[in-house]
């Protein structure tokens, strides 16, 4: 809007005599040379905003990537540690099973505890060996 005043301005001046059409083709094309000017640092500023809202986006998305990559390291590690987890108790459960069978009873003392052992094991997906091994220990006397 400001430019156009100037442009009209300068045109006022020439229009009064001030000069011939040369001073009016001059003055028009210092217009359109700020114009321009100014449209350049515009479409500048423009690009920029654009380059580094790209830029932002393609970090966005390698963080998504490594996001990913660490969450299946993490399924893997979890998966790892409940592997060994059903291995452990099982070993536990397998023992137990050996002490109680030796002994010809289940303490009561440890009847809830073993109970419980044996549901656990289940819950993170203990085998049916472990079932057979505990509904046999059940069968003993609780003393």
């Amino acid at each position: 809007m400001e430019m156009v005043k100037n442009m009209e301005a300068i045109i006022n001046l020439l229009d009064k005599g001030a000069g011939g059409n040369i001073l009016l083709v001059i003055a028009l094309l210092v217009a359109i040379v700020i114009f321009v000017e100014k449209m350049f640092n515009w479409i500048s500023k423009k690009f920029k905003f654009l380059y580094n809202k790209k830029k932002n986006i393609e970090t966005n998305e390698d963080i998504l990537k490594q996001s990913k990559k660490d969450i299946e390291n993490l399924d893997t590690q979890v998966s790892n540690i409940n592997k060994a987890l059903i291995s452990i108790m099982a070993d536990r459960l397998n023992s137990k099973y050996k002490e109680y069978l030796a002994q010809q009873y289940i303490p009561e003392d440890e009847l809830e505890g073993f109970i419980e052992f044996h549901d656990a094991y289940n819950n993170i997906g203990g085998n049916h060996t472990g079932d057979v091994k505990f509904n046999k220990a059940m069968e003993l006397d609780v003393k």
